[in-house]
């Protein structure tokens, strides 16, 4: 069953919703904290304008996960969005699991997903996917 989700499916795994609402309320506060600054400070402190620098950058990083997938699996590719790095599943020579990433190995390159970021029902979702892998393939690491 998985080798047909591969070969014809669109699979998307979302990031967490906790992570998305996080990055809103830290949007807010540089906005408010540089809001403040500016109406209580008689010249233009500098730390003023960075703190509404990090405050844009948090909304436009808040819309870009709302709006977009975590991952994107379609014919047998993985797609980490963000970044538009891409893996062939059918690829991969080495698969790791170590404190909460995924690090997917093949001849040419490297590709490590940090599955905090993404949902926990999606996360499934992507193990059962990955678990297609053949097992000699798997080296699981365990935090000490």
């Amino acid at each position: 069953m998985t080798s047909q989700l591969l070969s014809s499916d669109k699979i998307i795994i979302p990031y967490n919703y906790k992570g998305i609402k996080f990055n809103r309320f830290l949007a807010i506060a540089f906005i408010v904290v540089s809001a403040i600054g500016f109406f209580n400070t008689p010249d233009n402190y500098i730390f003023n304008y960075g703190y509404l620098l990090f405050g844009i950058g948090y909304i436009y990083l808040y819309f870009f996960m709302y709006s977009k997938a975590g991952l994107l699996i379609r014919d047998g590719v993985l797609n980490v969005q963000p970044l538009g790095k891409s893996i062939i599943l059918a690829d991969v020579i080495e698969f790791k699991k170590f404190a909460g990433d995924y690090t997917l190995i093949t001849e040419n390159s490297k590709l490590v997903i940090n599955t905090q970021l993404l949902d926990p029902e999606g996360l499934e979702q992507l193990d059962a996917i990955l678990e297609s892998i053949p097992a000699d393939r798997h080296l699981e690491i365990l935090p000490s």
